[in-house]
């Protein structure tokens, strides 16, 4: 066994694994620790099912061993066997519930089986534990703001926000949450400064003219608009605000300096390049 770990801190596995061979049968050998080491081995070297079956029977000596539960959680889960992965993940919570891992992994699979409610408390439960865990941060932040759970969605996103560890796609997401929320000059300032650092991105555009119109900023959600039709002439939905302004569907503007002033000529130009791209 000694040898054994020697040649695998010395980069041989295959050399530790012939050592553990020469062990088999042996009545004197810790079965359960050798069987948790040739897993480790196997799972370093991409023999899965190999991996799966030492911890199996590892469990089958021994069921109070964290490593064995987390590590069957993660190879059922690869396999696509959703409920002996979710039973795995469990029952390593039940043996360590300040596992943040395991209650992540958890809320993966059960969020992918469809099981939402109890995919978030696996969340709640990994950001209980590790309040900074970005990775419940983000998946929970996503199950929130389909459910349309606002005041929590912000609550969660602020924080990764004064923490600085939101990204585009989660500033996204927060421009969602204070949309939905009523927050609609927030929810501006959030995607005005994406749209300034990310350029010309069609779904920002698209996002930041609409609530431009939504305020009654004509001009301004115009000259938004003409961007995007710009970067992107072959797709319908970026005509329908031009439409609404040209044929003056839109509204009154919020103020005369934001009166969008599209000629007749130009807006039914804009109406025949989106007709054509409507089928018939």
């Amino acid at each position: 066994l000694i040898l054994a770990e020697a040649q695998y801190r010395a980069g041989d596995p295959a050399a530790a694994l012939e050592s553990l061979d020469a062990l088999d049968g042996r009545e004197d050998v810790p079965l359960f620790e050798m069987l948790k080491f040739r897993a480790k081995i196997y799972l370093e070297t991409d023999r899965i099912d190999e991996a799966r079956d030492a911890l199996e029977e590892a469990a089958t000596l021994f069921d109070d061993d964290l490593y064995v539960h987390y590590k069957l959680g993660f190879l059922y889960a690869r396999q696509g066997d959703a409920d002996r992965a979710i039973a795995s993940f469990r029952r390593a919570i039940e043996l360590n519930p300040g596992l943040a891992g395991a209650h992540v992994a958890l809320g993966s699979i059960l969020a992918h089986e469809g099981r939402r409610d109890e995919a978030k408390e696996a969340y709640r439960r990994a950001l209980e534990v590790e309040p900074d865990n970005r990775t419940a941060m983000v998946e929970l932040a996503g199950l929130l703001v389909d459910g349309d759970e606002i005041d929590e969605g912000i609550r969660l996103l602020e924080k990764m926000r004064s923490d600085e560890q939101l990204d585009a796609n989660g500033l996204i997401t927060l421009g969602r949450f204070y949309y939905r929320a009523g927050r609609r000059e927030e929810a501006l300032g959030v995607f005005r400064r994406l749209l300034a650092e990310d350029g010309e991105r069609p779904s920002l555009l698209r996002i930041v003219s609409e609530l431009e119109v939504e305020g009654g900023n004509h001009r301004t959600a115009r000259q938004y608009l003409e961007r995007l039709v710009r970067i992107e002439p072959d797709v319908f939905n970026n005509y329908v605000g031009l439409l609404l302004l040209g044929f003056d569907l839109a509204g009154a503007p919020s103020s005369p300096a934001e009166a969008a002033a599209i000629p007749e000529e130009e807006a039914l130009g804009y109406l025949q390049r989106a007709e054509a791209l409507v089928d018939p």
